[in-house]
């Protein structure tokens, strides 16, 4: 009786992680065309203002935006080549201290969410696979600390890098990499270091 109760759980679990998997690669696949886009429309504004042609680099950047309408880079490219233009009203709604602290907040947010979603499904999976509830809680407290961490990171680093005349497009992703390993690690052998040993 006892192996049927363990084969029944291990099923759930495994039925459990290949549908988060599926679900997830959905979600990435329509994340990657997205975010090729964006990136194209990114390339086209720095090319244009490369030569100089804030038009067109006002128009890509705009472009990008109504793909990721909250994405710090492009509101900041956009808001620098409004400057170039010598339109500093729009240039200042890009650039304000507001509009990054309403992106900040909004990217926490969604990283919360996130790390509340992933962590219930990781928990729930490692509970089913290993019967030991305090492991569960470690690795979805561990997600969550990470997916925030991740967020906001993604959000300041460009900022930050913006700041220091730095572009964020080409240094962002050492340092954003960087945060979110360290923080991953941190999170999840310090919380397990508490909680099971």
């Amino acid at each position: 009786m006892r192996y049927d109760a363990v084969r029944m759980r291990r099923r759930t679990a495994v039925t459990a992680i290949i549908s988060a998997a599926v679900a997830g690669l959905v979600l990435i696949w329509n994340t990657i065309g997205q975010d090729r886009a964006f990136r194209a429309l990114i390339a086209e504004g720095d090319a244009a203002l490369a030569v100089s042609d804030t038009s067109r680099a006002a128009a890509a950047f705009s472009g990008a935006l109504a793909i990721q309408p909250e994405s710090m880079l492009a509101h900041l490219k956009r808001g620098d080549t409004y400057r170039r233009r010598g339109e500093l009203a729009a240039s200042l709604a890009d650039l304000t201290a507001a509009n990054a602290l309403r992106f900040v907040a909004k990217e926490a947010a969604v990283g919360g969410l996130n790390g509340l979603l992933f962590a219930l499904m990781m928990g729930a999976a490692v509970i089913a696979w290993y019967g030991d509830w305090r492991l569960g809680a470690v690795i979805a407290a561990a997600m969550i600390c990470n997916l925030v961490a991740a967020a906001l990171a993604g959000t300041l680093i460009p900022l930050g890098l913006q700041k220091f005349g730095v572009d964020p497009a080409v240094s962002s992703t050492v340092f954003l990499t960087t945060v979110t390993d360290v923080i991953g690690f941190l999170a999840f052998l310090g919380l397990a270091t508490l909680f099971l040993l």
